[in-house]
């Protein structure tokens, strides 16, 4: 109700702010319901896997603007959780076949999917065998067109950015080639 007075308020269609509050309250539910059943959200581990969700969310909320650089460990879990798609990499340096393709999370688990999503992986390949560099990422909370996200990440994205006052940051990860 509060959206649709909201809207008669700014001269807009009482039922169309109505409409835009239930949406938004409803995400707001279905956000703290997802939050209960995944349980916990902090940075303790259960095992030895590093945490990146309430790290990257602080330093977004922090407004800082700071690259965050990953270490190694974090860089290797990273390429061990992921989905590189290697079949739509581009070649960025044919001399030394060095390649640049998308890594996707959304299959990893919350802590992964909501931290990163997809974000980029260049790697080289000689004799068959995958030498991983570089890992890059721009944590903005941007809205993509639609179909490019699932329907339920491009609204949560999209909501969560309407509410948010954070800064983007980059998360980068560049050493010499590591093998998977």
């Amino acid at each position: 109700m509060s959206g649709g007075f909201g809207s008669v308020l700014t001269n807009g269609n009482f039922w169309q702010g109505a409409a835009t509050g239930l949406v938004v309250s409803g995400l707001n539910h279905v956000t703290h319901r997802e939050k209960i059943a995944v349980g916990n959200l902090d940075n303790s581990n259960d095992g030895d896997e590093p945490k990146f969700f309430d790290r990257l969310k602080s330093h977004y909320e922090g407004k800082t603007q700071k690259t965050i650089n990953l270490t190694e460990e974090e860089f290797l879990y990273l390429v061990s959780k992921g989905k590189v798609d290697y079949a739509n990499a581009t070649l960025i340096d044919a001399k030394n076949n060095v390649y640049q393709a998308s890594i996707n999370f959304y299959d990893s688990g919350f802590d992964l999917a909501n931290s990163f999503g997809r974000a980029t992986i260049t790697y080289r390949e000689i004799n068959g065998k995958i030498l991983f560099r570089s890992f890059y990422d721009k944590y903005d909370f941007d809205p993509k067109p639609w179909g490019t996200r699932t329907v339920f990440n491009e609204i949560k994205t999209r909501t969560y950015n309407i509410y948010s006052s954070g800064k983007a940051f980059e998360i980068k990860f560049n050493q010499d080639y590591l093998r998977k």
